[in-house]
């Protein structure tokens, strides 16, 4: 198994969200279970439990976000 780099955030506080919106930065939305990329877009509004991205809702618990 390589070593891979990285050039993005986890974002993962209320923060991190607040900055990505506020800038209009698209952020990525990753499955683990899936091993796969399931969304990239814009957040339309999020809460402690759930993100919406692309129009779709994520629960916060079950994927990672990414942004640049």
């Amino acid at each position: 198994m390589g070593v891979i780099k990285s050039k993005k955030q986890f974002l993962v506080t209320d923060e991190d969200f607040l900055k990505f919106n506020k800038f209009g930065l698209p952020i990525e939305v990753f499955c683990p279970n899936q091993c796969e990329t399931v969304a990239f877009g814009f957040l339309q509004q999020w809460d402690y439990n759930h993100a919406f991205v692309s129009g779709r809702k994520f629960e916060r618990s079950k994927v990672v976000f990414f942004g640049k």
